[in-house]
C-alpha cells in the first residue's frame, strides 16, 4: 500500500490527507499529467468557499476546477501544448538514470527513489533534466526533511519550464507547512487552488490548507478547504480521512467559530451541516433558542436532513414560545440524601395546588409537573430545561440543593423562565431578572444568630459541620459573620458528610468556645448535640471549658418533631429559621391546617416556603400576567405573602427577615 494512503500531520510525524512521503503524483499546473499517457477532459466547475483566511482576512471564493486537459511527455521532461517536449537532453545515459529514478518512484520503492535522484544529480550536473530530478527529490523529501527538500524544490522553481517551476512551488509550499510556518503555506498555497489535475495532489493542496489554517485558530478557512476537499475527485480513504478531520474540527469549535464557518461554508456542501448540527447543539445548550430556530430553519431551507436529536432541539426551541400558564414546574430532590426535604418541598406545593395529575391536564386546571433534581447539577440543569421547553411550564419552585441552584438559575434566565430558587444562595440572583430567592442567605442567617448568642454573652465561636459543599459554605459564611461581629473565631472541625463520626469529632472542638454552630439537618443535630454536652461535661478542672457551649443551629436543622427529644441537650440553643407552625401568623393558619390535614404533621420551613413561591406565582396569573416575562415584573411587586418569605423584593430576595427561637425549659421562645 502506498504511503500516500496513510494519514500524516504537518509535525513531522504525520502528514495531511493526500500525497504522502515519497509519492509522485500529476502536475499542479493546469498543463499535463506527468503519469499517465494520453489526455484527460472532465471539466467540472465548482465555486468553493475557502473560509475566512488567516488572522481575520476576508472570505476567499473561488472557482475551483478540478480537471483539465493533459497528454505526457518523454521522461526527461514534459511537453508543450502541441507535444514538443519543453526539457529535453542529448544524454541518453542522462535520461535513462533519471527515467529509473521516476519509475523506482512510481513502483513505491522510494529510498531506492532518492537514491538513484542524488545518483543523478551527482553523475549529471550540468544535464538540462537537472531542475526535473531536484523536483522529484525534493518532493520525496518533504514530509521527512521538508527543510533539505526546500533547498532541492528552490532551484527546480528556477527552472524555465513553468510547469516545473510552478510544481515546485507548489511542493515548497507544502514544505513551509511541514516546517510549522501555516500562514506563509497559506498564502503560497491559495494561487493553486481550481488548477491541481491529479486527485491525489488535490487532496493534498486542501488537506495542507486546512491543516494549516486549523494551526493558526482559523477553524471557520479550514472547514472550508475541507469542503472543497469533499468536493473534488479525490480517493474514497482521502474522503473519508477529510470527512473525519472536519467532524474533528466541528467538535472543538465554539458557536462563535462555528457561526462564522456556516456563514461562509455553502449550505449545500459536505461539512455545513455538521456544523449546522453542532451549531444548533451550542446554542440549544446555552438557551439561545431564537438561534436554534434560526439555524433549523437554515438547514430545512438547505434540504439537510434532521436527525432525532436536532427535532427535538427545534421542537422544544418552537414550543418554548408557547406558555402554559396553568403549570408551574417544581424541581426538588425526591432521591438521594435530600429526599426528605424534597418531599416536604412537594407536599407544601401540593397543598397549595394538589397532586400533579396524570393523563392529559385539562384546559383550566392548574397544575404541578415535578421533576427531581437528583444530586447533581447537571440533572438539575436537564430539568430546568425539559420544564421550560418541553412541558411549557410558566415558572419553576427550585431547586432545594446549594449546588445546583446557580446552574439551574442560569438556564432558567437563559430559556427566560421565571424561577423562585429554594435554597439559600444569595448569588442566584446575579445570574438575571427572571430568578428569584424566597430563603434567607447562609450569611444572613449567620449574622442573625451571631448577633442573637452576643447579646447572650457569647464572645468565642467554633463551628461543628459535615465536610460537604453545603457545610463548607455554612462554615465560610459563619466564620466571616464573626469576625464582622469583631469576636474571636476559635476554629472548625468537619465530620463525614454522613455523620458516622459526629461524636468523635465534636470531642475536638476548641475548649475555649462558648457557642457553636452546627449547620446540618436537624436528624445529625440531633446527635451532635449530647455529643458537645457531654465531651464538655467530661473535661476536668471546671471553668469556662466545663460548661457546655450554646449551640446556634440554622433553618437547615430547623425540626422541631426530631430535636424533641434531645430539648435537654438544646438548652439555651439558638435557633433559626423563617417558618414554625406554631408561631404562624393569623393569615398562615389556614395553610398549616391544610396541610396537617393531608399530611399528618406539621409543616416544616420546606413545605411553606415552597408553598409559598407556588402561591405568589398564581397570584402574578391573577394579577394579569400572561407570559413569563409579566410574571418576572410582578414577582418584584409587593404581593400579599403570608408565606415565609413575606413577599419578595426588588433584590428579588425575601421581603422578611430571619425568625430566632431559643429552648427555653423545652420549648422555642420566638426572640423579638
Amino acid at each position: 500500500m502506498s504511503p500516500a494512503c496513510a494519514r500524516v500531520g504537518l509535525d513531522g510525524t504525520t502528514a495531511p490527507y493526500g500525497v504522502a512521503r515519497g509519492t509522485r503524483r500529476g502536475p499542479v499546473a493546469p498543463i499535463r499529467s506527468s503519469r499517465t499517457s494520453g489526455c484527460v477532459a472532465t471539466p467540472a466547475p465548482l465555486a468553493v468557499a475557502l473560509g475566512r483566511a488567516s488572522l481575520g482576512a476576508v472570505a476567499l471564493w473561488v472557482a475551483v476546477w478540478l480537471a483539465w486537459q493533459g497528454c505526457a511527455g518523454s521522461v526527461g521532461g514534459r511537453s508543450g501544448g502541441e507535444g514538443r517536449p519543453l526539457l529535453t537532453t542529448d544524454d541518453p545515459r542522462a535520461e535513462a538514470d533519471l527515467r529509473a529514478a521516476r519509475e523506482a518512484e512510481d513502483a513505491e520503492r522510494f529510498e531506492e527513489a532518492r537514491v538513484r535522484y542524488r545518483a543523478f544529480l551527482e553523475r549529471h550536473r550540468d544535464d538540462p533534466l537537472v531542475p526535473v530530478a531536484h523536483l522529484g527529490l525534493g518532493r520525496l523529501l518533504v514530509d521527512g526533511d521538508p527543510t533539505t527538500a526546500r533547498m532541492h524544490l528552490a532551484v527546480a522553481a528556477r527552472c524555465t519550464d513553468a510547469v516545473v517551476a510552478e510544481r515546485a512551488r507548489f511542493w515548497d509550499a507544502v514544505a513551509l507547512a511541514r516546517l510549522g510556518q501555516y500562514a506563509a503555506a497559506l498564502d503560497a498555497l491559495r494561487p493553486f487552488v481550481g488548477r491541481t489535475v491529479d486527485p491525489e495532489e488535490t487532496g493534498r493542496l486542501f488537506a495542507t490548507m486546512a491543516e494549516a489554517a486549523r494551526r493558526i485558530g482559523d477553524g471557520a478557512g479550514a472547514l472550508a478547504a475541507l469542503d472543497a476537499l469533499l468536493a473534488a475527485p479525490v480517493r474514497e480513504r482521502e474522503r473519508a480521512a477529510a470527512y473525519a478531520h472536519a467532524t474533528e474540527i466541528v467538535a472543538s469549535m465554539d458557536a462563535a467559530g462555528l457561526d462564522r464557518a456556516l456563514a461562509t461554508l455553502p449550505p449545500r456542501g459536505a461539512v455545513w451541516p455538521m456544523g449546522a448540527r453542532r451549531a444548533v447543539q451550542l446554542a440549544f445548550d446555552r438557551g439561545d433558542l431564537e438561534r436554534v430556530r434560526e439555524i433549523v430553519a437554515a438547514m430545512r431551507e438547505a434540504g439537510v436532513p434532521l436527525d432525532e436529536t436536532v427535532r427535538e432541539m427545534a421542537l422544544r426551541a418552537e414550543r418554548t414560545e408557547q406558555v402554559d400558564l396553568d403549570a408551574i414546574g417544581v424541581l426538588v430532590p425526591l432521591s438521594g440524601r435530600g429526599r426528605a426535604v424534597g418531599q416536604h418541598a412537594l407536599e407544601g406545593a401540593m397543598t397549595v395546588l394538589g397532586p400533579p395529575q396524570p393523563g392529559a391536564p385539562r384546559p383550566g386546571q392548574p397544575r404541578l409537573v415535578v421533576r427531581d433534581e437528583g444530586e447533581s447539577a447537571e440533572r438539575a440543569v436537564r430539568a430546568v430545561v425539559d420544564l421550560a421547553t418541553l412541558h411549557r411550564v410558566a415558572a419553576i419552585v427550585g431547586p432545594l440543593s446549594s449546588a445546583a441552584a446557580e446552574p439551574a438559575a442560569r438556564r432558567a434566565q437563559e430559556l427566560g423562565v421565571p424561577i423562585l430558587v429554594l435554597a439559600p444562595r444569595e448569588s442566584v440572583t446575579a445570574s438575571g431578572g427572571f430568578v428569584f430567592r424566597l430563603q434567607p442567605t447562609a450569611l444572613e442567617e449567620a449574622r442573625r444568630l451571631v448577633a442573637e448568642a452576643r447579646a447572650r454573652g457569647a464572645s468565642r465561636f467554633a463551628v461543628l459541620h459535615p465536610d460537604d459543599e453545603s457545610g463548607r459554605t455554612q462554615r465560610a459564611a459563619f466564620e466571616l459573620a464573626v469576625r464582622e461581629a469583631g469576636v474571636s473565631f476559635e476554629g472548625a472541625r468537619a465530620y463525614p458528610a454522613d455523620g458516622r463520626t459526629i461524636a468523635a469529632v465534636a470531642a475536638e472542638l476548641p475548649r475555649t468556645a462558648d457557642a457553636v454552630f452546627v449547620p446540618d439537618v436537624a436528624a445529625r443535630v440531633a446527635v451532635a448535640a449530647p455529643a458537645i454536652v457531654a465531651a464538655w461535661s467530661g473535661r476536668r478542672g471546671g471553668g469556662s471549658g466545663s460548661t457546655p457551649p450554646r449551640l446556634l443551629v440554622p433553618s437547615i436543622g430547623f425540626d422541631p418533631q426530631v430535636l424533641a427529644p434531645i430539648s435537654r441537650q438544646l438548652e439555651g440553643a439558638l435557633l433559626g429559621s423563617a417558618f414554625h407552625a406554631p408561631w404562624t401568623e393569623d393569615a398562615a393558619a389556614s395553610f398549616v391546617v391544610a396541610y396537617r390535614d393531608r399530611f399528618q404533621r406539621l409543616p416544616d420551613v420546606y413545605a411553606a416556603t415552597a408553598a409559598d413561591a407556588v402561591r405568589l406565582i398564581r397570584q402574578t396569573l391573577a394579577d394579569g400576567a400572561r407570559t413569563r416575562r409579566e410574571i418576572a415584573d410582578r414577582l418584584s411587586r409587593p404581593l400579599d405573602s403570608y408565606g415565609p418569605s413575606g413577599g419578595l423584593g426588588p433584590d428579588r430576595g425575601p421581603r422578611r427577615a430571619l425568625r430566632v427561637y431559643e429552648m427555653d425549659d423545652g420549648a422555642l421562645v420566638p426572640l423579638p
